[in-house]
Parts: C-alpha cells; sequence; structure tokens
C-alpha cells in the first residue's frame, strides 16, 4: 500500500542507507524512504539500471552514491510513481 509522504524532502542531506528486504534512504530530519519494489536508478553519463530492493545485486551499491547528498527534487504522484534526484545528477524513478 502506498502512503503519500506529507513531508517534502527537497533541500535534505541523505545521511544513512540501508538495505534489508528494501532500500531505505534517511535523511537528516529523521525522515525515512522506504523503497519496497524495483525502481530506476540514474546518474549522469550512464544507463539508468533497475534495481530490486528484494533481490539487490552489485548494481545496488550505486545507491551508495546518494550518501551525503543534498535532494535537489522529490516528487510522489498519487499513483505512488516517485521522482528522487540529489546534488550532482543522480536519482531514482
Amino acid at each position: 500500500m502506498s502512503t503519500p509522504i506529507p513531508v517534502s524532502l527537497t533541500s535534505q542531506l541523505v545521511t544513512r542507507i540501508s538495505f534489508d528486504y528494501a532500500i531505505t534512504l534517511l535523511t537528516e530530519e529523521g525522515v525515512e524512504l522506504r523503497l519496497e519494489t524495483q525502481f530506476t536508478f540514474t546518474e549522469p553519463d550512464s544507463e539508468p539500471i533497475v534495481i530490486d530492493p528484494e533481490r539487490p545485486d552489485a548494481a545496488a551499491l550505486k545507491v551508495l552514491g546518494l550518501l551525503h547528498k543534498v535532494i535537489r527534487a522529490f516528487d510522489v504522484a498519487e499513483s505512488g510513481s516517485l521522482v528522487l534526484a540529489v546534488e550532482g545528477g543522480s536519482g531514482i524513478r
């Protein structure tokens, strides 16, 4: 079930990333963003890659590149799809 996030993550620093059966991002203000389904990770000058949090492989380690980065854009649609971009151009969709 998808729940709208009532706060804006824009301008917050990603301070922790954890892996279990999901990938969770924690921001400096204590907001957790838990990714439980497949998502696409993008980086400048690289092909987008699909990551499955329930079956992380070496590609999932790229998500660690979001650590200590400031979130520059964040949006969650009513459908539950999200877009997150950090300084430097990497992101999740």
